[in-house]
């Protein structure tokens, strides 16, 4: 009788997050738009704090292949919103890096 004995080595991933905290001013009528770079081929980027004073808050392509984060006021709002999006890519390692980008934005 033969025994034959399998070992499956995982690796412990150590997550790497960082974050931004970033602050812009905003002309009531117009289009604030955040470059976040590439798309990451594997990972993802997401809103995980939806701004609550916009008609349009969105991440979309950019004309240069890249993504970015779109804001547009809802018409009469002037104050501060808030919006966090959070990047997360990994280069094939298990190794989870993660960007959360905090934005307050002035809307004057």
């Amino acid at each position: 009788m033969s025994l034959i004995l399998f070992l499956i080595f995982t690796s412990c991933s150590k997550d790497e997050v960082s974050e931004q905290e970033l602050s812009f001013t905003v002309t009531q009528g117009e289009v604030f738009t955040y470059d976040l770079g590439s798309n990451p081929t594997e990972g993802s980027v997401m809103i995980t704090t939806q701004a609550s004073n916009a008609e349009r808050s969105e991440i979309v392509e950019s004309s240069q292949g890249g993504i970015q984060y779109e804001y547009f006021a809802k018409e009469s709002f002037t104050g501060i919103d808030y919006v966090e999006i959070t990047s997360s890519f990994s280069i094939g390692d298990n190794n989870l890096k993660s960007t959360i980008f905090k934005i307050s934005l002035t809307v004057e």
